[in-house]
């Protein structure tokens, strides 16, 4: 049968010249941490995109878009799954990708409740491959002993369930963090054809700059912009699968808008943790974003008095932190320009190869970030900007131009793969199918539940929250500290009020609290029990005067 591509979408480019070159190349080795480092020459790629899509009006007029634009066709058996996913990508930062938001909308379904249960790198990456919550897949946080690539069991995971089912699956980009700092050589179970980043956190997040491990031979790319060469290597890769009869697998695991390791932008050179660097062509968009904290209350939040301590002890942004936070907003949106292209560059590819209307395309992101909403930034944290995610499917059986409120979460993802391809997963997983909510036959989440892992020096292994997020409200448990905070997302979307204890909403923190009692533990289908009715609070919220 032909082959539909699910399209996971997270922050790729590409372009066919650099992956023949880079196996033609006799290369000059390094060495690097004892290992033997192949270099490609900087001048096989380019910066440029060979083709006039850098504006979004082109969108439309190339007959290749218009071709993109078209609804899809009904399901097929055995499709082809191409996963693509973006790193700490929030919602809000859509706006900097116009085509990848025309094509789902167009010809696709955006869940706009799409929510990261884990919102951390590692933890997010697992539930995609397991599709089951960090509890079950053992994955609490990015670093050992609790989390990072080891914790996970990779033999049992969803490429080694597709490659056993005849699949032919292929990797690009950055995997569960710690991959490859050890092992550089090695390839996760599963895959037949590995190119993946290694050689640890400068390389994975230089995005000019990186190293791969490409089925085991290492190969550095010291000019190449990160983003299009994980595009560049797609394109070519969907070629040579479309050629064979063979269904495939290809997760695009893109770096942006995750911060980077090189101090061009006037921050600390000390750490590894700098703005996102975009590629040339993107370097002057967005000049006029600002820090939106007057027009938005949520950012530098002027009371934080209900909050927890590690909120409370947060100082307001000054000026410089402010101006600070200003660029680093630019550059991540920036960044996210070259994946735009990718998204497009990518489904082009797969017309072109005659397997479009055999594609299903998901784009999502592991999990999104805090930048400076509540005085804080960063992920982990139980907050929206966190928890919420850019969630799409595009594909055979599914309908077009559709937006819907059902509540989808990234352990969906690999029972919504095992569902399209018909393939039996090893493990029991946690999440559900989505093509039915996507259709409007089952409905999503009514409570989810939600983890953030230990802090990387903290050895016991202790949640830093659990929680629940219904339809309605967000109530979260602080394990290390022993605070609570509930939000009534319905009266208070930006979640500007604590009302835990509040005697309004006894019964609501009751009832939350139970919730979390039933799915703290859960597996399978208990974590996907309904609750039923939300209660109400008994009025409205007492003695805040806010």
């Amino acid at each position: 049968m032909r082959a539909i591509a699910l399209l996971v979408v997270g922050v790729f480019g590409l372009a066919t010249a650099c992956e023949s070159a880079a196996s033609s190349y006799s290369p000059r080795p390094e060495r690097e941490r004892g290992f033997s480092v192949s270099v490609v020459p900087p001048q096989v790629t380019g910066h440029r995109l060979p083709v006039p899509w850098d504006t979004p009006k082109a969108f439309r007029s190339p007959r290749v878009y218009e071709r993109l634009r078209q609804p899809t066709g009904p399901a097929v058996a055995r499709p082809n799954v191409v996963l693509i996913t973006t790193d700490d990508q929030t919602l809000e930062e859509m706006r900097a990708m116009p085509k990848t938001r025309e094509l789902f909308g167009t010809s696709g379904v955006i869940f706009d409740q799409g929510i990261s249960p884990n919102p951390l790198c590692c933890p997010a990456r697992a539930s995609i491959l397991t599709g089951q919550f960090s509890h079950n897949h053992g994955v609490r946080t990015n670093f050992a002993p609790h989390g990072g690539y080891r914790a996970l069991d990779s033999a049992d995971t969803l490429p080694v369930w597709l490659r056993d089912a005849g699949y032919r699956t292929a990797f690009l980009g950055k995997y569960l963090n710690g991959y490859g700092r050890s092992r550089p050589d090695e390839i996760p179970p599963g895959w037949d054809i590995w190119r993946g980043a290694a050689l640890g956190t400068r390389h994975i997040h230089d995005y000019y700059d990186t190293v791969l491990s490409e089925n085991g031979q290492l190969r550095r790319y010291p000019r190449s912009y990160l983003t299009d060469l994980y595009a560049d290597k797609s394109v070519r890769l969907i070629r040579r699968f479309a050629e064979s009869r063979r269904p495939f697998f290809l997760w695009q695991s893109h770096v942006a808008p995750h911060g980077g390791c090189r101090s061009r932008f006037g921050w600390d050179a000390s750490t590894c943790w700098h703005p996102p660097e975009p590629a040339y062509r993107h370097m002057d968009d967005f000049a006029e974003a600002r820090f939106p904290g007057r027009f938005d209350p949520p950012y530098d939040e002027a009371d934080v008095s209900d909050k927890p301590a590690s909120v409370r002890n947060e100082p307001a942004l000054d000026a410089d932190r402010r101006e600070r936070t200003t660029r680093l907003m630019q550059r991540r949106l920036q960044s996210l320009e070259a994946v735009d292209d990718a998204v497009i560059r990518t489904a082009a590819a797969l017309d072109k190869a005659g397997v479009l209307d055999e594609t299903l395309i998901v784009f999502a992101s592991d999990n999104g970030f805090l930048l400076g909403e509540h005085r804080t930034f960063g992920k982990n944290i139980g907050y929206e900007p966190a928890l919420r995610v850019p969630l799409m499917m595009r594909g055979p059986g599914l309908p077009s131009g559709t937006r819907t409120n059902e509540v989808a979460t990234l352990v969906d993802l690999a029972p919504t793969i095992l569902a399209a391809t018909g393939v039996e997963p090893g493990l029991r997983m946690d999440g559900r199918h989505l093509l039915p909510v996507a259709k409007g036959r089952r409905p999503g989440w009514s409570t989810v539940l939600l983890q953030g892992g230990p802090n990387a020096d903290d050895d016991t292994g202790a949640w830093r929250f659990v929680g629940v997020r219904s339809t309605r409200y967000t109530y979260l448990e602080l394990r290390q500290t022993g605070e609570v905070e509930l939000y009534d997302r319905r009266r208070d979307p930006r979640q500007l009020r604590n009302v835990a204890e509040n005697p309004a909403y006894d019964v609501v923190e009751r009832e939350m609290r139970r919730r979390l009692g039933a799915l703290e533990h859960c597996a399978g289908t208990s974590c996907r029990r309904d609750f039923g009715t939300e209660p109400t609070p008994s009025g409205p919220p007492v003695g805040l005067g806010r």
